[in-house]
């Protein structure tokens, strides 16, 4: 049976503990940070950074302009509004609500002519000793909830020369003053350009930091950046009697796989060869009952009542089996399942997706794998080539000879920050894997390696904490 427990929900606020300032850490970030602007030869290459504060930056008093909420009818597209712009054409810098950090003195960011232009900008124009790395922050700001507020982007115009790969300009934005996230770039520009954050993720947040940040070594003449503004989307209301539905409302989805009606794909159409037999998903109940007396489809300890049943067979073939719930998954969610192998072939894989695009060729997995002798190690990939853990032992994993136990999997998710337990003990994290986080979908994963007999594989309680509707 599916439930849905449908409410408002914010999750995984990690503890932040004080840390020296570390550099900048390249993992790729899909949505987060980009670049906008029409396409250009000379637009640099933008990569993802992650930096981190020795201490967390200070209330700045700054607080955001409030919506004023308009009713709307039949889906009404809402218009972006400001809730910050600064052009730095004022006498003093840096302007109200904003604050210099780390390298001091000419190395910082101050006020400065544009490069080409006669309006004022912001910028660095000696890049040659910045070792430290000099911070312009705004904040904190209030993001208005999602009921307030569909969208929001941080976006500016800059201008760059700097040495290629030796001096950094990057923009990012925090939820704690402390840890920042999001996009770099170096090279010898010399035009103006536009740089754009994504902020979705910080909607309802009370306090929020976006950034301006310089660091490296090498000749050039610097950076500037102007026209900056923090902005919100109204939402896209649709008008009830007396209420409104905001379409982006988390909830938490469950399915024990006892109703063979509630969404799954229940059984992928095949033949009767091995070949055509190769791989197969679909509830246990539903295969029993389709497939009563033949036990080459399930048969054995994989015919259990109530769970999700995956089998890829033949050994002539390599292949994977992704079971897709009815349900998807932003940048924030817990994901959760008993997995449990049913079959004794060595070297079987089985365990949770996430990031799943339509075309199911870009995902994180985290398997179990069976191996020799029916012990049980594991293992995380993004797609199918990128190994993030290699197949390792733990401690919290658990395992029977030859009595297929169960093993409950459990990934958590804060944008770029991923968290994986094991029957409840953390195994592995970490904070720069960030690829996929728009809606995407969740499920289940199953494979073998070629010249390996059939294999099976069973999940059973999953629960999506944080669960978005398809397509909304």
């Amino acid at each position: 049976m599916k439930t849905s427990d449908k409410g408002s929900r914010r999750f995984l606020r990690p503890v932040v503990a004080l840390l020296l300032l570390v550099g900048a850490v390249a993992a790729a970030m899909p949505s987060m940070p980009s670049l906008a602007g029409p396409p250009d030869p000379t637009t640099p290459e933008v990569e993802p950074f992650y930096v981190r504060l020795e201490q967390p930056l200070t209330d700045q008093g700054v607080t955001g302009q409030p919506l004023a909420l308009q009713t709307r009818i039949a889906a009404d597209p809402g218009d972006w509004y400001n809730l910050m712009a600064q052009k730095f054409e004022g006498s003093t810098f840096p302007p109200d609500g904003w604050q210099l950090v780390g390298d001091t003195g000419w190395q910082r960011w101050s006020g400065a002519d544009d490069p080409k232009m006669d309006n004022a900008s912001a910028g660095i124009t000696n890049t040659t000793t910045t070792p430290n790395g000099s911070w312009l922050v705004y904040g904190p700001i209030s993001l208005p909830a999602a009921i307030e507020m569909a969208d929001a982007k941080f976006d500016f115009s800059y201008w760059l020369d700097s040495e290629k790969d030796q001096a950094w300009f990057g923009w990012a934005a925090s939820s704690d003053g402390q840890s920042f996230y999001g996009a770099r770039t170096s090279g010898r520009v010399r035009s103006w350009l536009t740089g754009v954050l994504d902020m979705r993720q910080y909607i309802g947040d009370d306090s929020v930091w976006v950034a301006f940040y310089f660091k490296g070594s090498g000749p050039g003449n610097g950076v500037y950046v102007d026209n900056v503004t923090l902005q919100g989307l109204e939402p896209h209301l649709v008008l009830f009697p007396e209420m409104m539905k905001n379409h982006s409302t988390t909830f938490i989805f469950t399915d024990d796989f006892t109703d063979v009606s509630s969404g799954w794909p229940h059984v992928v159409t095949w033949g009767s060869t091995d070949m055509k037999r190769r791989w197969v998903q679909g509830y246990t109940n539903k295969l029993m009952a389709d497939y009563a007396a033949d036990y080459d489809v399930i048969g054995g300890d994989c015919r259990k009542e109530d769970r999700y049943f995956m089998r890829v067979g033949s050994k002539d073939y390599g292949a994977k089996v992704i079971a897709r719930a009815p349900v998807q998954a932003g940048s924030r969610f817990t994901l959760e399942a008993d997995i449990a192998f049913c079959d004794t072939e060595n070297f079987a894989s089985a365990g949770l997706v996430f990031g799943l695009n339509d075309a199911h060729t870009q995902y994180y997995r985290v398997i179990l794998i069976y191996d020799v002798g029916g012990s049980i190690k594991y293992a995380i990939w993004r797609d199918d080539s990128v190994i993030l853990k290699n197949v390792s032992t733990s401690p919290h994993l658990e395992w029977k000879k030859g009595g297929f136990g169960r093993n409950t999997v459990k990934v958590v998710r804060d944008g770029c920050k991923i968290w994986v337990y094991f029957n409840d003990a953390l195994e592995w994290s970490t904070t720069s894997e960030c690829h996929y986080t728009d809606r995407r979908w969740v499920g289940f994963f199953h494979d073998k390696y070629p010249g390996t007999e059939f294999t099976g594989a069973t999940a059973d309680d999953f629960s999506l904490e944080g669960a978005l509707e398809p397509g909304e």
